[in-house]
């Protein structure tokens, strides 16, 4: 059976639209695509209207054919990871973005954006990746510790380049080399950010108007600073000194602040802080404000003698009266007569006690009057 002229020129059409490759609906950036190596790729492609739920994916090999896809889309927007490759469509923008993590010399192809198509072949836009040599960059935490040459960006894998400590940092002049290592770039040595150590930074301040000399943002091991504080106040420290450490270097002080050395109390009455002693225990019973706990003291032991005394008498009287009853007839005279005598003792006892309580009593108050401030 023979095939109709018109059925061989459509499929003549369709073959070769199908080789050409990215004419259609895709659009891509202009090859070779450069990356340095152990750096990040993103490779962005575009595709036109009616394609937005097609599947997208990324394709690794020499030949639209045969090549092998590494990451597809489902057919929505969205991320898809897998690995070191990340596929994000955005269809609202009719994009699609591909990113490779991690690259290294094997990476190094013939990559190919492709968009899925029904009843004809995919489109496709082919992309060249070239892998170059990796690099150490000036970025952080390098930064913050070294001054690196006003004009360096990145050094190249093998070279080696002389920075310094920076300002805050004694100072000393390194060298810098940039290495691969266990598949990563850096420079080296890693524990060169320890070589610098850190001066003193300037104190805290926890007083007004007071002032360093010299008066600067950082000082050196060794270095003196002269502490000065307003016309009536004293520094704490004088003089401050940075000391060197095996680690960096710290002040002989944690802060700095003035005290007042004079306050006045009265119209005429200054007194100068070497006249304000510690306080004293003795300031209870002496001081004015508590000087009447000695006074009160001696009161309610004298009340407490004269209530042990006032029981005593009573408890006598008792057994006084006890001994007059006439429960026993034949109670010799004399006994009564002891008991009359012993409470005649008794009353003689009770006037002297007072007597001699109101001398030590009126001694005692001599005695305060001249210990009390200001009496």
């Amino acid at each position: 059976m023979k095939v109709p002229a018109i059925y061989t020129a459509q499929w003549a059409l369709v073959t070769v639209l199908s080789t050409l490759r990215g004419i259609r609906c895709l659009t891509g950036p202009a090859s070779p695509v450069p990356v340095r190596s152990r750096e990040s790729l993103t490779v962005r492609c575009s595709y036109q209207t009616g394609f937005e739920s097609h599947k997208k994916y990324w394709c690794k090999g020499g030949f639209w054919k045969n090549c092998d896809i590494v990451i597809t889309t489902s057919g929505t927007e969205g991320d898809t990871t897998s690995g070191r490759f990340t596929i994000r469509d955005e269809q609202t923008q009719r994009t699609f973005s591909v990113t490779m993590t991690g690259v290294t010399q094997e990476d190094e192809d013939t990559y190919f954006c492709g968009v899925e198509r029904f009843w004809t072949a995919d489109d496709m836009y082919e992309i060249k990746v070239t892998v170059l040599p990796g690099v150490c960059r000036r970025e952080a935490p390098w930064t913050d510790v070294l001054d690196f040459p006003e004009t360096f960006q990145e050094l190249s894998v093998g070279e080696s380049i002389g920075v310094s400590c920076r300002e805050q940092y004694e100072k000393k002049t390194l060298m810098l080399q940039c290495k691969e290592e266990a598949g990563n770039i850096h420079f080296f040595p890693r524990d060169l950010l320890t070589s610098c150590k850190e001066k003193c930074r300037r104190v805290g301040i926890l007083s007004p108007n007071i002032t360093l000399f010299p008066d600067q943002e950082y000082y050196g091991p060794g270095e003196e600073v002269t502490v000065r504080c307003p016309e009536g106040s004293e520094p704490n420290v004088r003089v401050l000194q940075c000391v060197p450490e095996a680690t960096g270097n710290r002040w002989n002080t944690t802060r700095v602040f003035c005290s007042q050395t004079s306050f006045t109390l009265g119209p005429s009455h200054v007194i100068n802080q070497t006249e304000i002693h510690p306080w004293d225990p003795w300031d209870l019973y002496m001081g004015p404000t508590f000087g009447l706990v000695i006074p009160i003291s001696l009161k309610l032991l004298g009340l407490l003698s004269f209530l042990c005394w006032k029981g005593i008498s009573t408890l006598s009287g008792k057994y006084c009266k006890s001994s007059k009853a006439p429960t026993e007839p034949h109670t010799e005279p004399h006994a009564i007569s002891g008991c009359k005598e012993s409470n005649v003792y008794h009353q003689d006892d009770k006037r002297e006690n007072k007597r001699i309580f109101s001398e030590r009593e009126e001694e005692l108050y001599e005695n305060l009057h001249h210990c009390i401030p200001g009496k």
